[in-house]
């Protein structure tokens, strides 16, 4: 049971991460000048897959 779960946590995350707005996230992060733009965007990612 807790192999299954893993599996499903790893492929839901990889999806997550290769979808447009994983790789917008990506690009921006590499592109943060600061610690707080860096935050910042990370935080309007997590409230673009919350909605």
């Amino acid at each position: 049971m807790t192999v299954v779960l893993a599996g499903i946590l790893i492929a839901v995350g990889v999806s997550v991460l290769n979808s447009d707005e994983g790789k917008d996230l990506r690009s921006c992060l590499n592109n943060a000048q600061t610690q707080q733009e860096c935050q910042n965007r990370s935080n309007r990612f997590n409230e673009s897959i919350n909605t």
